[in-house]
């Protein structure tokens, strides 16, 4: 699997205080969408993922409901934020 230069960012810096922006897979639209519904900061994409126990069906499901995202934009920001926390946390 290769990775995008955005990914190896994402996953090498601390979330805190970052947009929803920085996030794989989401691009000025999704964001839009993501912050208007509530979700500004990666940190509450993050609480999704651990509230979803990690569960990648289910964290796609919810980005489709949420921000409209496809298949591969929500499974580009599902492996950061996994990648993320096996390095992080």
């Amino acid at each position: 699997m290769s990775t995008s230069v955005k990914h190896e960012n994402f996953i090498n810096e601390s979330m805190k205080g970052k947009s929803v922006t920085v996030l794989p897979g989401i691009g000025e639209v999704l964001s839009k969408r993501l912050i208007d519904e509530g979700y500004n900061e990666t940190d509450t994409i993050l609480a999704q993922y651990l509230l979803f126990k990690k569960h990648k069906d289910l964290f796609q499901e919810w980005m489709k409901v949420i921000c409209n995202a496809n298949s591969k934009q929500s499974s580009d920001c599902f492996n950061a934020i996994e990648s993320w926390v096996l390095i992080n946390l």
